[in-house]
């Protein structure tokens, strides 16, 4: 498209409804990458895209790609406005007045809206054009009855579409656990060859107890049908080939003889590389069946054994394969029963934000909740990193409070580890935007909003991962939020550059986003190495990952602000100097302030990491009078990092900025810059950016501070 052309408005006439050519597939799916691309790279990601689209489920028509555009213009030179996915499922039902009948119910997925159009009404327009459509779309195949969703947005946003969340949003989460001999207490794993007659005999007990049953509502469920299980396995096996070089043998677990049988049906999904970010990688059970379902005291003793088993299979599957939890969907009366009788650990959570479950009914009587039951709402028919929070008067609706301070809080993954190397993988709460109107100030609300915060982020989001503790980094000194809990960082410094107008030394090279995944992956591979080293210090260890998420964080907001600025963005992420195994790399970002004609703007090019393959004082507790790297690395590794700094320098220089900042160098990095020539100065932090921690203990109270290592500028918030 010619980005010259004005938008066009999201009520147009000239906008309609229609499906890409190959090139704007390529193009919506390389859009909706950083949103769906986990664990992949963007090239992997559009491969799996194209995949997925062959696969049972998906092919033959059972898929179908809609996006929103200008019908005036030509294939490929139209805008993608708005685009989502939609699968054809096949239905069951059952009336009050004891007829069952099969129908098709139209999934919507991946509704995605590029985030320059964002705010214009596009996604509004293109569920309404949906809506139009679906009803009689495919109706070949019988008839349409209505539509599924599963929202990530909370359930306002689609509610107003027309599409209403169902009461049944909630899961069982439990720990993955490795337990041996699992084939000698009678469990046996599923293998491919056995899904087509599990599908079927699970199919013909569905069939049973939908027309066995009474109900004043329409029964409606999507069939859990062959087809299902391998959309989701042959995701699965395609992404851990890619990350592995191997696929799971194993689909799910069985014990019990026939008519007696317990079985689950589970799949693999990796949001992040386990080495990098495995908080949100699950063992997703896609299917629980439960053959023989009765209240009698034995038979439920008996079954009580056979789900310990089944659970035990599942955690233990988890454990092999490194994911983080094993989350199972909407279990009914029966198995929450079973399960808590079983005595396994496990998490109830309710979801209140993503994977909502919301129907539109295009049937009789609107197809809310208190005319529809929908049955087997369970992950094989279908995340809150930035959270808001306010101050108000708990007596007065939304919308009529007074909001007396406000602040955002990020989720970052991080790690902690003892003196004896044992790593943990942990949650700090970023704080950052506290803000208290000028009206409100000097009440107390400041103080009494961070004392609220204080005591809610103990816990909040501790289903992935324990909490232990939060920071912020204060431009107003460090006295007030030091007598609130938040203790001043023991330092706050960093080094500051000029920029240069220098030609880039021939041994760098620039480092683009599609790089930035990998880096981040070995980064954090040498920090885990580091910290699982046994040490003196007397002290536990924190860091905040340097991971792909904080990264995109930094560079999302500096693409907005150049694309304003200067109408086109930065293609440099940062630089990479030196060969593998002894390489130095810088991630940066470029920040403005003011305007860049503006006298003495401030504006700063950012260095968020810089890593020194071989620094020996990087990634641990460290004095910054401790030097040392091996001999043999040490004069490549200087070259490398005065190569590295000079193209920072250069950068800055080419997007007017107005000096370049590093914060916190290692012993090591710090030493070669003050015997290098580069001109520099340090600047230690007294009143702005200063990293101020408040830590918990695991009874959720304040305990001693930890060494917190690598307080460079990507933590920032």
């Amino acid at each position: 498209m010619d980005d010259t052309l004005p938008l066009p408005k999201a009520q147009s006439p000239d906008l309609y409804l229609t499906h890409p050519t190959s090139e704007e597939f390529e193009a919506i799916y390389s859009l909706s990458f950083l949103e769906w691309g986990d664990a992949l790279t963007l090239p992997q990601y559009l491969e799996e895209s194209a995949f997925l689209t062959t696969v049972p489920l998906a092919r033959d028509g059972g898929m179908t790609i809609w996006f929103l555009t200008d019908r005036t213009l030509a294939p490929d030179y139209r805008p993608i406005l708005c685009s989502c996915e939609t699968f054809r499922n096949h239905t069951y039902l059952w009336d009050p007045q004891g007829h069952f009948s099969e129908a098709i119910i139209h999934s919507v997925a991946s509704v995605f809206c590029n985030p320059q159009y964002r705010l214009r009404g596009y996604a509004t327009r293109l569920l309404a054009e949906l809506a139009a459509k679906l009803p009689s779309w495919q109706s070949e195949s019988g008839p349409c009855v209505g539509s599924v969703l599963f929202s990530d947005i909370g359930p306002k946003f689609y509610v107003k579409r027309g599409w209403h969340p169902f009461p049944l949003n909630n899961h069982i989460e439990l720990d993955p656990t490795r337990v041996p001999d699992l084939s000698q207490v009678g469990i046996r794993f599923i293998v491919e060859e056995d899904l087509d007659q599990l599908c079927k005999d699970d199919e013909a007990m569905i069939q049973g107890t939908l027309t066995s049953s009474s109900s004043s509502k329409i029964r409606m469920m999507t069939v859990p049908d062959l087809d299902h299980m391998l959309w989701h396995l042959r995701k699965e096996e395609f992404v851990c080939d890619k990350m592995f070089g191997k696929q799971p043998q194993f689909k799910g677990a069985v014990t019990g003889e026939p008519n007696d049988r317990i079985w689950v049906i589970w799949t693999h999904r990796y949001y992040g590389h386990p080495q990098i970010n495995r908080l949100d990688n699950t063992l997703y059970i896609l299917r629980v069946v439960i053959e023989k379902q009765s209240a009698d005291p034995a038979q439920r003793a008996h079954q009580v054994e056979q789900m310990r088993k089944i659970l035990w299979a599942g955690q233990t599957e988890a454990a092999e394969w490194d994911l983080r939890t094993v989350k199972l969907w909407d279990p009914g009366h029966l198995l929450q029963d079973v399960i808590e009788r079983t005595g396994i650990q496990h998490r109830r959570v309710e979801r209140e934000d993503d994977s909502i479950a919301s129907l539109m009914w295009f049937g009789e009587g609107g197809g809310k909740n208190d005319m529809v039951e929908w049955l087997g709402n369970e992950k094989y028919a279908r995340n809150g990193g930035m959270t808001t929070w306010i101050l108000v008067e708990m007596n007065l609706p939304p919308d009529h409070r007074r909001i007396f301070c406000s602040c955002e809080t990020f989720l970052k993954r991080s790690l902690m580890s003892c003196t004896n190397g044992k790593v943990e993988d942990v949650i700090v709460h970023g704080i950052a935007s506290v803000f208290c109107p000028l009206e409100y100030r000097r009440r107390g609300y400041a103080a009494r909003h961070m004392k609220e915060l204080a005591k809610a982020l103990q816990t909040w989001q501790s289903h992935q991962a324990r909490v232990i503790g939060s920071v912020l980094y204060s431009d107003i000194g460090k006295a007030y939020y030091a007598n609130l809990g938040w203790k001043p960082n023991a330092s706050n410094w960093h080094m500051e550059f000029p920029p240069m107008n220098v030609v880039k030394s021939p041994i760098a090279q620039d480092v683009v986003e599609d790089d930035l995944g990998e880096l981040c992956r070995r980064d954090e591979a040498i920090i885990r190495d580091a910290m699982a080293k046994p040490t003196d210090e007397g002290k536990k260890v924190v860091t905040i990952l340097p991971d792909l998420d904080h990264m995109l964080w930094h560079i999302a907001k500096e693409d907005f602000a150049t694309k304003q600025l200067f109408g086109r963005t930065p293609r440099a992420k940062g630089v990479i100097a030196g060969l593998p195994g002894c390489q130095v790399w810088a991630i940066w970002t470029h920040r403005y302030y003011m305007h860049h004609n503006t006298e003495a703007a401030g504006n700063v090019l950012f260095i968020l990491r810089l890593v020194v393959e071989g620094d020996e004082t990087a990634n641990k507790p460290s004095s910054r009078k401790e030097k040392g790297m091996k001999e043999e690395k040490q004069q490549r590794q200087v070259e490398s990092l005065i190569a590295v700094l000079q193209c920072a320098q250069a950068e800055a220089a080419e997007w007017q900025l107005d000096q370049v900042k590093l914060w916190e160098p290692t012993p090591w990095v710090e030493d070669v810059i003050t015997k290098s020539h580069i001109s520099h100065r340090i600047i230690e932090r007294e009143e702005d950016s200063v990293a101020s921690c408040l830590w918990f203990n695991e009874d959720s109270g304040q305990e001693a501070a930890p060494q917190w290592i690598n307080n460079e500028h990507y933590a920032w918030c």
